[in-house]
């Protein structure tokens, strides 16, 4: 799935090869680093951000759906003031929950190295978040039960952690619908906006729509 919106409005994107990132994520597990190396270095690549042309490196969002929805919550853990804003569609919050710990995505299992485990589940440390965050996923998930989604709910509410939601009944993985796609696009922008545009931006842009 790809944002409609982006090139047309205020946001520079970079967009990750998934790809380069599943490779990212194996080295990093296979050094049982998962939870610090591979949050660093996407982190590191948002501090680079000047290199795309981006004016405002202080106003930097980031979203991620699936292993990149668990990514961005991995980040707003390891480094909680980098980014503005987040948006999670679907993101494993707890590998261990997620496959009962016998997931070999780690490179061992949850009783081998409960300290990787722990280090890794970004669900855990959530009392870290600082900035705003969008969680969007379907009911009809198959690939990351929606219960991984529940939990981070729970934890949010339990903290006290302001943050937005948005489930969609009957929808899986890959939103499908196209008024789904319509609403969670439409959503993830006015995040965006809400967030990343300067107050005197916004106040430009709405001015001139009136005229």
């Amino acid at each position: 799935m790809k944002f409609p919106f982006v090139r047309s409005r205020e946001f520079p994107m970079y967009q990750g090869s998934y790809r380069s990132l599943k490779k990212l994520l194996l080295a990093a597990s296979l050094q049982g680093n998962l939870a610090r190396d591979a949050a660093d270095r996407i982190n590191v690549r948002a501090l680079n951000g000047l290199t795309l042309d981006i004016e405002d490196g202080d106003r930097i969002g980031v979203w991620g759906l699936s292993y990149g929805g668990y990514m961005v919550l991995q980040s707003l853990v390891v480094d909680p003031p980098l980014f503005n804003c987040a948006i999670d569609v679907a993101g494993v919050g707890d590998w261990e929950t997620y496959n009962q710990g016998t997931s070999t995505r780690l490179g061992t299992n949850a009783s081998a190295d409960p300290a990787l485990w722990d280090r890794s589940a970004p669900g855990r440390h959530l009392d870290k978040l600082e900035r705003p965050l969008l969680i969007l996923q379907g009911t009809a998930d198959v690939n990351v039960p929606f219960w991984e989604t529940l939990k981070i709910v729970d934890s949010l509410e339990k903290l006290g952690k302001p943050f937005d939601l948005m489930i969609y009944p009957g929808e899986p993985h890959w939103f499908r619908r196209s008024y789904v796609l319509r609403d969670a696009w439409r959503r993830s922008e006015a995040f965006f906006n809400m967030h990343l545009i300067p107050d005197e931006v916004e106040e430009t842009r709405e001015s001139k729509a009136r005229q």
